[in-house]
């Protein structure tokens, strides 16, 4: 029979420490949420001509709350969206699929502004905890933030806005 070392148990047994410390997400059932969502995505564009261009996009993202702890903070999140640029009116929509650590899920539908980086979004169906959320929020960009990899989008946006829970 093999032994296992014992700094190897150590850290098994820390990784689970630290895995369950994160199970069991709790918020409160209503109020206000500031967090950042901080983001890297993959971009396509088809210009069909000089004023007018079609696209579409994929992320993955980190929410961190502004307060340690706060709602909806440390989830994880997927989104896709399409966005146009017809005669200098830019459009962008999409969603995200959001989880926390229990594996609860909620959907977001944003919507972008002209400014093409800041606008608005609502929760639109939950699973778990999430099933009945009702949440409205807006964004803006935190700033540029230059991508490590060619042809690659990264951007964090600060969140603000309340919700309310079943």
């Amino acid at each position: 029979m093999q032994r296992i070392p014992l700094q190897f148990m150590i850290a098994i047994l820390t990784a689970c420490t630290a895995i369950s410390c994160l199970a069991g997400v709790e918020m409160p059932r209503s109020g206000k949420f500031d967090f950042n969502f901080c983001f890297a995505a993959d971009s396509n564009y088809t210009a069909f001509t000089d004023k007018a261009g079609l696209g579409s996009f994929t992320n993955v993202a980190a929410i961190h709350s502004r307060q340690p702890g706060g709602p909806f903070d440390l989830q994880g999140a997927h989104c896709f969206g399409y966005f146009s640029n017809v005669e200098g009116q830019y459009s962008e929509s999409g969603y995200c699929e959001m989880q926390d650590t229990d594996g609860d899920k909620w959907i977001m539908k944003f919507d972008t502004g002209a400014d093409a980086v800041s606008g608005s979004w609502k929760a639109v169906a939950g699973t778990g905890k999430y099933d009945g959320l009702a949440a409205t929020g807006a964004y803006q960009p935190l700033g540029n933030v230059p991508s490590a990899v060619a042809g690659k989008v990264a951007r964090c946006n600060r969140n603000t806005g309340s919700y309310q829970m079943r």
